[in-house]
Formats: C-alpha cells, sequence, structure tokens
C-alpha cells in the first residue's frame, strides 16, 4: 500500500477519513512556551496501521453525512472529537467547555480528555493554520509577525500569544476547575488532593508555512523542525512558478 507524500495512505478514500489520516500524521507548526504539543500516535493507540483502525471508523463518519461543519476551523475541531473519542487509548470527557463567571463568559476549553494509562484529565486546545511568510515587514526576519493568515487580519504572532497567554491558562482558573470537576470520574481525578496539581494541558497545531518563492526567509521562531512547508508566490510570478 503507498502513501502520498503527506502521509496519507493511498488506500483511504473517504474524504473525512483522509482529513483523519492527514490530522494524525501532521506535526504541529509551533512549540509554544513548556506546553507538549499534539497527543502522540502512541497516546492515542494508533502507533501502527492507523488505516485499519480508520476503516472501522466509516460507519460513524457515514452517519455524520451532511452534519458535519464546514467552517475549517470548527470541522478541525469535530475531527478531533471523533478522534479522541474512538481512539484505542483515548476517552473525550468534554469539548466546547464553556467556563463562565459572575454569568460572564471567560471562554471555552476545546477538549477534555484522558488516557487508558494515565487517569489525569488533558485540556486540548487545537487549531488548524496556514500562514504565508512576508519577507518584508514587522519586526525581525525570524518574528511571528511576519507570517499572516488570509485577509492579513491573523498572524502566527497573535495566534501564539492568545492561547499563551488566555486558551491555555484559562483551565487553571478557579472557575475553570469548578466546571471541569463536573465532567470527571473517581478514576479520572485518582488519588490526586488538588485537580489543578493533576490537570495537564497541550496544544496541537497543524497547518502549513507558506515560504516566498525564490526568496530567503528564515522559519520563525518556535517553528518545529518537522512543521508543513508551502511556497508563496505574488500574482504575477505564478506563470514562472507553472
Amino acid at each position: 500500500m503507498t502513501t502520498s507524500a503527506e502521509g496519507v495512505s493511498d488506500g483511504i478514500h473517504h474524504a473525512v477519513l483522509r482529513d483523519m489520516a492527514w490530522l494524525i500524521v501532521t506535526p504541529d507548526l509551533v512549540t509554544l512556551g513548556d506546553y507538549p504539543g499534539r497527543p502522540t500516535r502512541s497516546a492515542l493507540g494508533l502507533a501502527e496501521e492507523q488505516h485499519k483502525w480508520l476503516d472501522t471508523l466509516l460507519p460513524r463518519v457515514q452517519a455524520l453525512d451532511g452534519k458535519l461543519a464546514t467552517r475549517m476551523g470548527h470541522y478541525h475541531e469535530r475531527l478531533w472529537q471523533l478522534l479522541l473519542d474512538n481512539a484505542p487509548n483515548t476517552r473525550l470527557l468534554a469539548n466546547n467547555l464553556r467556563i463562565t463567571q459572575c454569568r460572564n463568559t471567560l471562554g471555552e476549553l476545546d477538549m477534555l480528555y484522558r488516557t487508558r494509562d494515565l487517569p489525569s484529565p488533558i485540556h486540548l486546545e487545537v487549531a488548524i493554520k496556514f500562514y504565508l511568510g512576508l519577507t518584508e515587514g514587522p519586526e525581525e526576519a525570524t518574528s511571528q509577525s511576519r507570517w499572516i493568515g488570509p485577509g492579513g487580519l491573523d498572524s502566527l504572532a497573535l495566534k501564539c500569544s492568545h492561547l499563551l497567554h488566555h486558551q491555555l491558562p484559562l483551565s487553571r482558573t478557579r472557575a475553570a476547575q469548578a466546571n471541569i470537576a463536573h465532567w470527571l470520574t473517581p478514576r479520572d481525578t485518582g488519588e490526586a488532593t488538588t485537580l489543578s496539581n493533576l490537570l495537564t494541558q497541550q496544544l496541537a497545531m497543524p497547518g502549513v508555512l507558506f515560504y516566498p518563492w525564490q526568496a530567503n526567509l528564515p522559519p520563525p521562531v518556535g517553528a518545529t523542525a518537522e512543521h508543513r512547508r508551502g511556497w508563496g508566490c505574488h500574482q504575477h510570478a505564478w506563470p514562472s512558478v507553472a
């Protein structure tokens, strides 16, 4: 059985299952502070022959035909929910967990899950991002601000800052911990005296960084060595590129 350049088996034909396969094998774009990255294939229980496991999901995916979100970010989250809820070694405890305090919404936790091996709950934030590198722009050439999203309103720097200072720390707040406790069982909490000592956090951010065509631009600060790379060019340069 052959695989594509992106590591997806050619034997997987259903579009949603191919997207899930891509999600499993695609590296994170960046490493963010001390937060660990995505759940590993070993942690998911998918270290080997993941295509066979994906085949077992076909009836569930077919039952969702026409019901999956069409916006990329929401669709990406739904794929992670399917993955964590059905992988051999994980169990999804909650998703889109809204955190409120005095009737004010502080934010949402993307996912709360656990593994069979470790009962400790894990808060997982997910984002799928495609950024275009600028040869000229703010700060140094390695700045995350040089990498912009569609429309130029988003950047790798803005996303990383929001994750680092808001989304990931949110699960450590008292309001979040009180909410999280409602979704846990004695097995999830084990012998821990406080939820704060028990909870861990992870970030999964697959995607592609598009480097300028025929221009030298170093990777941004924090980029993983194995991140997916693409190429970008101005419209007038397309005939030469093609």
